[in-house]
């Protein structure tokens, strides 16, 4: 009986642990402070240690070719951050990013996609719950809120979305609900990025595994999906935040819209300075405190050669997932897939490098799946 408690309890951190690295923007939010940016670092480092001690991590050469050619990529960053003038506690962050990676890796075999799921799902309940309630405030203006409060709505919806319309989905009108209800808070909070880029990523995913997708379930989600919507449209509509109605107004003269100028900005400076102008330095340079898109911001911080091997690493993993998925089907692959590919996108449009703990601890999770095809172990 003792045995099994303390099972279910370490079932329970594991489980923790991958929620706390992909929602920890919202922890951030809540919190008000970066210092719990590391009880998901803290969780893994214990984790591996009592894994490491049980001999249970194992290596294999696909997993030893990800650690070195990803700790290139880290070693581009740690050597341009000599030329930076930012403070330690970026390079802190910095190295945050490079270990929750390795942790992903590492760690991937031991992540089960139920509770993990099913923590997702309640804590965006219980945020959108708590902020309708007024207990939180996204739109109180510290360190960009609402961008961290539609982070992780926006990840679940994504899944969601694409969970409604497999064919062996259970709680179909549960997932639907939740979906409706979660999206609305994502159009009041006023993100962008956070509306369009579910339904986009979501879309993406059913196209390549389209032979798990229902067309009759899909067909009907869908009109279920925009008969509601249109129901809502004139309340939608009087409650839209003017930042928001701003920004979708630019979007009409793209040369007018600041996110626009900023990336044309960014990508002539990558073009003058192709090996990179330092860790941080593009601070000089621009209004903003950052680019704004993960590839650009490696560009500039690191030149060419480290947006290459990112991009590389990136683009070999994902299509290796996704033949093994084709082939034989697995949920786990699926998921994991599904919400990295909504943080990468994320990424692309908005936060910073020194943030990205999120894409690569999901990344790492996706190293770790594409090595696990019987390749001999390291020993």
């Amino acid at each position: 009986m003792l045995k099994r408690f303390s099972n279910l309890i370490f079932s329970f951190v594991i489980a923790f642990s991958f929620f706390s690295y992909v929602m920890n923007p919202s922890l951030k939010f809540i919190y008000k402070s970066p210092v719990i940016n590391f009880i998901p670092f803290l969780l893994c480092c214990l984790m591996t240690i009592i894994f490491l001690t049980e001999k249970k991590i194992k290596l294999n050469y696909y997993k030893l070719f990800s650690i070195l050619y990803v700790g290139f990529f880290f070693i581009l960053q740690y050597a341009y951050f000599i030329q930076s003038t930012d403070s330690i506690e970026t390079l802190l962050r910095l190295i945050s990013v490079n270990f929750s990676f390795l942790f992903g890796l590492l760690l991937g075999w031991c992540f089960k996609r139920e509770p993990i799921e099913k923590l997702f799902i309640l804590w965006v309940l219980l945020l959108s719950i708590a902020n309708i309630c007024g207990v939180i405030n996204y739109s109180d203006g510290v360190e960009f809120n609402h961008l961290n409060f539609t982070l992780p709505l926006g990840t679940v919806v994504t899944w969601l979305i694409f969970k409604a319309f497999m064919k062996d989905t259970d709680r179909y009108i549960f997932t639907l609900s939740v979906i409706l209800f979660l999206f609305f808070n994502i159009i009041f909070a006023g993100s962008r990025t956070a509306i369009f880029l579910p339904i986009l990523v979501s879309l993406f995913i059913m196209v390549i595994f389209r032979k798990y997708v229902s067309i009759k379930k899909t067909v009907i989600s869908f009109i279920i999906l925009i008969t509601i919507t249109i129901i809502s449209l004139p309340y939608i509509l009087s409650n839209l935040n003017a930042y928001f109605l701003s920004k979708v107004q630019n979007m009409a003269d793209i040369s007018e819209d600041s996110r626009y100028n900023l990336y044309l900005k960014c990508f002539n400076m990558l073009l003058e300075h192709p090996f990179g102008i330092g860790y941080g330095n593009y601070k000089y340079f621009i209004t903003e405190p950052y680019p704004h898109n993960i590839l650009l911001e490696i560009g500039l911080n690191s030149g060419v050669l480290g947006c290459f091997v990112f991009i590389t690493y990136v683009m070999i993993t994902t299509m290796v997932i996704i033949k093994k998925t084709k082939s034989c089907y697995n949920e786990k692959n699926l998921f994991v897939l599904t919400i990295f590919l909504y943080s990468l996108f994320s990424w692309m449009f908005s936060n910073d490098f020194a943030s990205s703990s999120v894409v690569f601890f999901l990344l790492g999770v996706l190293g770790h799946i594409a090595s696990s095809n019987n390749e001999k172990e390291i020993k």
